[in-house]
C-alpha cells in the first residue's frame, strides 16, 4: 500500500471514527482522484454567453427609462393612490364651481367693474380650501396604527393629496383664467390670475393646517367659509382685506408658513405615535 494511500486511509478512520466506513469511502475517493473534468474550448461559453444575453433584458434609452420613470416611478404611484383616497365630490365640485364662476364672469358686462370682485375671483379661493379641508381627518384617514405600518410616511401622504387637491383647483383657475382673457378683451390673463392665486394658497394653506390642528374638516372649513365671507359681504369694517393687491405678497408668504407649520405638525404626531408603538 503506497504512503499517500495510507495517509487517505488513516484520514478517512479519523474523520469516520469507523473502519468499516472509511473502507467503503476510500474506493469512491480513489475514483473522484483519477477523474479528469473535460476539457472546454471556445465554443461551450460562447453558447452560454449567447443563452444569457438571450434572457436579458434589451437595452433601453435614456428616453424609454424617463418614460417608466414617468409612469411609473413612485410618485406617480402614490398620488394615483390618493386619487382613489381623495373623496369625488371634491373634483366635482371644484370643477362645476370654478366652471359656473367663469361663466358667470363672461356674462358680466360692466367693463368699469372691480377686477377683485369678478366671480371667478370670489369662488376660486373658497372652493379650493373647502376641497383641503377635507383631505385630512378621521373621515378619510384610516387609524393611524394602519398607517404607520405602511411603507409610505403619513406624512407623504398628506402631501401627495394637498398637491392633488390644490393642483386640480389651480388647474381649473388657470383654464377658467385663460378662457377669459381670450374671450373678454378687457381682461389681461396675469392680473386675472394674480387676483385669486394668492387668495386661494392662503386659504388653502389655513385650511390645511387647521384641519391638521384640530383634525376636524368641518370645523377647517367653516372658518374658512365665514373668513372669506368677510370678504364678499366686506363686512366688518375691520375685516383685512385679503383681496388687496398689496396684500398678496403677505398671503403668499403666510401660506408657505402655515404650509410648513402643518406638516411639521403632522410630522410631529407621527413621531410621536411611532415611540409609543
Amino acid at each position: 500500500m503506497s504512503d499517500k494511500l495510507a495517509r487517505l486511509r488513516a484520514m478517512l478512520e479519523e474523520d469516520t471514527g469507523s473502519v468499516e466506513e472509511a473502507e467503503r469511502l476510500l474506493p469512491v475517493i480513489e475514483r473522484l482522484r483519477q477523474w479528469s473534468a473535460p476539457e472546454t474550448g471556445a465554443a461551450p461559453p460562447s453558447r452560454l454567453i449567447d443563452t444569457l444575453l438571450a434572457e436579458m433584458p434589451p437595452h433601453e434609452s435614456w428616453r424609454v427609462r424617463a418614460r417608466h420613470w414617468l409612469t411609473n416611478g413612485w410618485p406617480w404611484v402614490l398620488l394615483r393612490a390618493q386619487v382613489r383616497v381623495v373623496r369625488g365630490e371634491i373634483w366635482l365640485a371644484s370643477l362645476l364651481v370654478i366652471a359656473l364662476g367663469t361663466l358667470v364672469t363672461f356674462t358680466q358686462v360692466d367693463p368699469q367693474a372691480n377686477g377683485d370682485q369678478l366671480p371667478l375671483v370670489m369662488v376660486s379661493p373658497l372652493i379650493a380650501a373647502l376641497g383641503i379641508a377635507f383631505i385630512y381627518g378621521p373621515e378619510v384617514d384610516p387609524p393611524f396604527e394602519i398607517l404607520l405600518a405602511t411603507p409610505v410616511s403619513p406624512r407623504l401622504v398628506l402631501m401627495a393629496r394637498l398637491a392633488l387637491v390644490f393642483g386640480f383647483n389651480l388647474g381649473l383657475g388657470l383654464a377658467g383664467s385663460v378662457i377669459l382673457a381670450a374671450l373678454r378683451t378687457d381682461l389681461s390673463i396675469w392680473p386675472l390670475i394674480m387676483a385669486w392665486l394668492a387668495p386661494m394658497a392662503f386659504l388653502s394653506a389655513l385650511a390645511f393646517c387647521i384641519g391638521v390642528v384640530t383634525r376636524e374638516s368641518l370645523l377647517s372649513s367653516l372658518s374658512c367659509f365665514v373668513l372669506w365671507m368677510t370678504q364678499v359681504t366686506e363686512f366688518p369694517s375691520w375685516r383685512p382685506d385679503l383681496l388687496a393687491a398689496s396684500a398678496r405678497p403677505w398671503l403668499l408668504v403666510m401660506a408657505i408658513g402655515l404650509g410648513m407649520v402643518a406638516l411639521w405638525l403632522a410630522g410631529y404626531e407621527e413621531r410621536w405615535m411611532r415611540e409609543q408603538s
